[in-house]
């Protein structure tokens, strides 16, 4: 059975007035480090949650559950990516996912959840989720857009027949810019411009839309503006590790791997791995690639102890992989058949 997390304001996304910070995110790291931490959507803790969380148009974000007892750091931003207050959160408590223990824990009534302890108010929560508006939720989910050229498209459900000052918009793009663009939600093409950090508008300029990116846009009765340096940094992960992509262009890509004997041509032997990135980085230039040993195992009849033995090199490297290979430096003999080790890996470069 998992374990439940439970973060500021019952899993609630407030600001200083006490009012839902709508479409907040939410990032969860190992207690007192930056290493991310994986959270699930489900008691069995078999189905992840995407990184970041967001929450709904009422600020509330689902059920957070995870695998282990280990304490977690949260921490909460909203849209620009500016953190809320209360936050970071480290330790966070986590409690038992079985019902009864939370029926247990008392909860202080308000008006809009009256009950008094934390299963029933957590059910009541839910059932208050669902009384938002289609309109408000629409504005405040991301939409996927279409793109011909620099004219992007996007139809959000249910579709929007007229665009009302002051409406706020996620959009999740699906393609870079190359200039300045238009965005059309339903009632027409209407420019998209920008904001800078002087508070200055302009069109965009090439390269301000990122593919996979959201982007909080505002009709201000006119045209739709969006902020560009709050857009937040876009954490990655599969089966090849993790990756983060920063609003300044930087990418960083984080895995740990085994490397296994393999013989050269000349008969020599050496430890050898592969690493095919999380995410592909533009290009070589500024693509840097660090190796650190961790766990060897290796044979104590011919190898000597492991800070005697080995020199880590990365090899054929490009844009979306690189070889890791570990060669003898000391103690007289050759790595040996089963002889592995353990590496983490670290890269950085430009997305």
């Amino acid at each position: 059975m998992a374990d439940r997390l439970f973060f500021m304001q019952t899993n609630r996304a407030l600001d200083l007035e006490g009012d839902p910070v709508p479409g907040a995110r939410a990032f969860f790291f190992k207690s007192g480090t930056s290493t991310p931490f994986r959270v699930y959507a489900d008691r069995a803790a078999t189905v992840r949650h995407p990184i970041p969380l967001v929450a709904d148009g009422a600020g509330i974000f689902p059920e957070v559950f995870t695998r282990s007892s280990e304490l977690v750091k949260v921490i909460v931003q909203d849209a620009a990516a500016v953190m809320l207050p209360g936050y970071p959160i480290d330790p966070v408590v986590s409690l038992s996912a079985d019902e009864g223990a939370a029926s247990q824990i008392g909860f202080d009534p308000t008006e809009e959840i009256p009950e008094d302890n934390v299963q029933e108010a957590i059910e009541r929560v839910q059932e208050n989720i669902e009384d938002i508006t289609d309109v408000f939720d629409r504005s405040l989910t991301p939409i996927l857009t279409t793109v011909s050229g620099n004219d992007y498209e996007a139809s959000p459900s249910p579709a929007i027949t007229s665009y009302e000052e002051g409406k706020s918009f996620l959009i999740r793009v699906n393609r870079d810019n190359t200039g300045a663009a238009t965005l059309d939600l339903g009632p027409g093409n209407r420019d998209w411009r920008k904001y800078d950090e002087e508070a200055t508008q302009s069109s965009l300029a090439a390269g301000d839309i990122k593919q996979g990116s959201v982007y909080l846009v505002y009709y201000d009765g006119f045209r739709f503006i969006t902020t560009l340096d709050h857009s937040p940094s876009r954490i990655f992960e599969n089966e090849h590790g993790f990756s983060v992509r920063h609003p300044n262009g930087i990418q960083e890509c984080h895995n740990v791997t085994n490397l296994a004997r393999d013989d050269l041509p000349d008969g020599l032997g050496r430890l050898k791995g592969n690493w095919n990135f999380p995410q592909d980085f533009a290009a070589l230039e500024d693509l840097v690639v660090i190796a650190m040993e961790r766990n060897p195992d290796l044979s104590k009849d011919y190898a000597p102890e492991f800070s005697e033995i080995t020199n880590l090199i990365v090899r054929n490297l490009s844009v979306s992989s690189c070889d890791i290979w570990a060669f003898r430096v000391g103690g007289g003999t050759d790595f040996v058949s089963g002889d592995s080790m353990t590496v983490s890996l670290y890269a950085r470069g430009r997305w």
